[in-house]
């Protein structure tokens, strides 16, 4: 092969390299939580973006192959301001119905930047290890010594243990039927309740476990956001229990939500998803907060005739 040829072709590569190592404006962080399941378990993929101020991320897709794994979810926490730069973070959750070593394989984060240019950044692939739920079969095939004749003392003593046990486990299921069936009737006339009234049952509810002076924070966060997802379902007739903050967003857009009311919906689930995913320890002033723009927001959607009686009996 003639030298120049060579020369072009080493050009060519190391052209080639130098885009491919090109520093992204985008710092990803990519980590999994467990790394060693039981085949069907669910496995949280925590993608954490450093981004420029003027920059957008359009979050990943729950469509997106990613070899054997299903992604079943994908949520967004509210961003932290650190300097001139953003912080956000993803959590995607996954499951695989196969068993052995893999590896979640890295995938691309789209963003774009003023002037409309946009670019892509890719994650770090990580390892994880699939387990069988069943146990080694090695351990069936132990056989054990055969057992002697049983005297009659011990099976009279064995008889009035197990008969002990039995009527022990006859109350106890015959208890939690009848505290079932409370509950039920309980739960069946709070249903007949419109949504809003139902909400501030739930929310007074709430408060009565005082979670956060147990420090059960993340479980006060989790159960407050719920009040507020199932409210929007109720009220609006729209899916929220299984969708991402961006998507319940969107959903209240196409319905006509006052836009004002959706920036606090926006901020109240960011805020929630802050708590429950990005190990965040919030001031209890915030959940003080977050109870204000609660009651606010189902205030001020409640159904019109509901608002003008309530103002009747007020005036």
């Amino acid at each position: 092969m003639k030298p120049s040829k060579i020369f072009l072709i080493c050009l060519f590569t190391l052209l080639i390299s130098g885009f491919a190592h090109a520093e992204s404006p985008l710092e990803v962080k990519t980590r999994a939580w467990p790394v060693q399941v039981t085949i069907g378990g669910e496995i949280k993929l925590f993608i954490q973006i450093r981004r420029p101020r003027s920059f957008s991320i359009i979050p990943p897709s729950p469509k997106m192959p990613l070899g054997s794994f299903e992604v079943t979810s994908v949520a967004v926490s509210a961003y932290r301001e650190m300097g001139s730069s953003i912080q956000q973070t993803f959590l995607l959750r996954l499951t695989i119905f196969e068993i052995g070593e893999f590896q979640i394989p890295p995938f691309s984060i789209s963003y774009t930047e003023p002037g409309n240019f946009s670019g892509k950044a890719w994650t770090e692939p990580v390892s994880v290890k699939v387990v069988s739920v069943i146990k080694d079969p090695k351990e069936k095939a132990d056989i054990r010594p055969i057992k002697g004749p049983v005297s009659l003392d011990t099976a009279i003593l064995r008889a009035l243990i197990f008969g002990t046990l039995a009527i022990f486990l006859a109350v106890w299921l015959a208890v939690k039927i009848i505290l079932r069936r409370r509950n039920k009737r309980l739960i069946d006339l709070e249903s007949l309740k419109p949504p809003h009234e139902r909400a501030m049952l739930e929310l007074e509810r709430l408060q009565a476990r005082a979670l956060l002076n147990e420090g059960r924070t993340k479980e006060f966060y989790s159960e407050l956001a719920d009040i507020l997802r199932r409210y929007l379902e109720r009220r609006f007739k729209i899916e929220t229990l299984e969708l991402t903050t961006f998507e319940i967003l969107a959903g209240l857009k196409r319905i006509e939500f006052p836009s004002d009311l959706a920036v606090k919906v926006k901020e109240f689930l960011e805020n929630s998803d802050l708590v429950k995913f990005a190990k965040f320890v919030p001031p209890r002033s915030l959940a003080d907060q977050m109870v204000v723009i609660l009651r606010e927001l189902v205030e001020r959607t409640m159904p019109v005739e509901e608002e003008a009686a309530k103002k009747g009996v007020v005036g």
